[in-house]
């Protein structure tokens, strides 16, 4: 049985490193992004993460993957510019002496940091799973076995407003103009496209279109991230565009709202 809840994550500071990219700064993924967030609730269960340098084989896969992988999740935004976060660089200074085999052994880092990130996060929990029942208890009363982070044990993590939501309509089919409230993957036709091109420049609100291209997995066979390109937008969205794995819901104060659980 299928039981869908969000809580609202946040912390002062984050760090979502994009590995690609480490040559003088380390940079950071602006939206929280599924693998991330399975270590996030690795923590709050209590399952293994990675283990100690050398200690664990390339082929070896983290408790927690193995657990939540397969858990449906859908990302929300909060308190963000049109889903960005301001950021700044924070500069570290390691100078134990064996940090580096730079002269000196001393290692420098710039690294690019999140300034109060915040995100509502939508989980639909198997309840007849046993583990997954026991994240819905943690995620109520706030409770953690391991202290969770955003990115790296620096940056804390805490979260509140634990919501249950109903599902009004499963696998959402709109026959009119639409909104998605979370992030979604971008269709890959171009409808979207042209629906924006319709929309009047003279209306009140600031639309905007915000893309990143976040990972939404592991790669099957390497040791490495599945990447795809998500986009969050308030602009209407025509029935023709393709968006699949939408959930129409309502909470307890009779809110409404359109998720893409992936």
């Amino acid at each position: 049985m299928d039981k869908l809840v969000s809580v609202d994550f946040y912390a002062q500071f984050g760090f979502l490193k994009k590995p690609d990219i480490n040559d003088g700064i380390y940079l950071s993924y602006n939206m929280l992004h599924k693998p991330a967030l399975l270590g996030i609730l690795g923590a709050i269960s209590g399952l293994k993460g990675y283990s100690i340098e050398g200690a664990m084989e390339l082929s070896d896969v983290p408790e927690y993957r193995k657990k939540f992988e397969g858990l449906k999740v859908a990302i929300q935004p909060l308190c963000s510019q049109n889903g960005n976060f301001s950021k700044d660089v924070i500069k570290y200074t390691n100078t134990v002496g064996y940090a580096s085999e730079e002269t000196g052994g001393v290692l420098i880092i710039d690294e690019q940091t999140l300034i109060r990130p915040s995100y509502r996060v939508y989980f639909l929990l198997d309840i007849e799973n046993k583990l997954q029942l026991t994240l819905n208890d943690r995620l109520k009363n706030r409770e953690a076995e391991f202290i969770p982070y955003l990115g790296k044990n620096d940056h804390q993590l805490w979260w509140k407003n634990f919501q249950i939501w109903k599902i009004l309509e499963n696998d959402y089919r709109p026959s009119q103009k639409f909104r998605v409230d979370s992030i979604f993957i971008k269709p890959s036709d171009e409808k979207l496209q042209r629906e924006v091109r319709r929309v009047s420049y003279g209306e009140d609100t600031v639309r905007f279109m915000y893309f990143e291209r976040l990972p939404e997995g592991w790669h099957p066979e390497l040791p490495h991230y599945q990447l795809a390109e998500f986009l969050l937008t308030n602009y209407p969205l025509s029935p023709e565009v393709e968006i699949t794995n939408l959930l129409k819901i309502q909470n307890g104060q009779n809110e409404h709202a359109i998720i893409q659980v992936f």
